[in-house]
C-alpha cells in the first residue's frame, strides 16, 4: 500500500472524557482489589478476622495483577476507540514529519548500505554500493529541488550529510 493509503486509513481519535473513564476504572480496580485482597490474606494467614496482616508477596502479586488488568483495559479502550488498530500502544512514538527527519531517514539507509550501521535483521554489516548510491542520489535530488526553500540550517544540514555520505562511498572498496 502506498503512503497516501496509509495516511487516508489512519485517523486521530480524541476522547474528551478519558480522565473520567480512567478514574472510574481505578475505583473499580480498587474495589475489586480490596475484596479479593482481604479474602486472600484471610485464607493465607488462616485467620479470617485479622485485618492487620502484614503486606507481603500476596499484596505485591495482587498489585502486579491489578496493573496487568488495568493495562489490558486501557488497551481494550484504545481498540474500542480505534477498531482499525492503526495505532498500537506498543508502537514507538514517531517524531513529527520534517525535512530534517526525511534527510536523516535517507541518510540512515545510505549508511546501512555502506556498512556503517549493522543490518538490524541480520545483525551484520554488509556493503551494497549500488543501493547506497541510490540513497545518496535521492538526497542530491532533494537538495536540488528544495534549493531556495530550505532554511539556512536545513541547507547546511543536508550539505553536511551529503558530504559525509559521499566521502564514505568513495572510501568503500569494490
Amino acid at each position: 500500500m502506498n503512503a497516501e493509503g496509509e495516511v487516508a486509513r489512519s485517523k486521530l481519535v480524541i476522547d474528551e472524557d478519558w480522565k473520567t473513564r480512567v478514574e472510574a476504572e481505578k475505583a473499580e480496580m480498587e474495589k475489586r482489589r480490596g475484596s479479593a485482597g482481604q479474602a486472600g490474606q484471610a485464607e493465607e494467614s488462616g485467620e479470617a478476622g485479622d485485618s492487620a496482616a502484614p503486606a507481603g508477596p500476596q499484596t505485591q502479586a495482587a498489585q502486579v495483577e491489578a496493573a496487568q488488568v488495568e493495562a489490558a483495559q486501557v488497551e481494550a479502550a484504545q481498540v474500542e476507540a480505534d477498531p482499525t488498530g492503526s495505532s498500537s500502544p506498543r508502537e514507538p512514538q514517531l517524531p513529527p514529519a520534517s525535512i530534517g527527519s526525511l534527510i536523516m531517514m535517507l541518510a540512515t539507509q545510505a549508511m546501512l548500505e555502506l556498512g556503517q550501521i549493522p543490518d538490524p535483521l541480520q545483525q551484520k554489516r554488509t556493503v551494497r554500493k549500488s543501493a547506497a548510491r541510490h540513497y545518496i542520489d535521492t538526497l542530491e535530488v532533494l537538495e536540488e529541488k528544495t534549493k531556495g526553500n530550505l532554511t539556512a540550517e536545513e541547507s547546511r544540514y543536508l550539505a553536511a550529510i551529503l558530504n559525509e555520505l559521499r566521502m564514505a562511498y568513495v572510501q568503500q572498496k569494490g
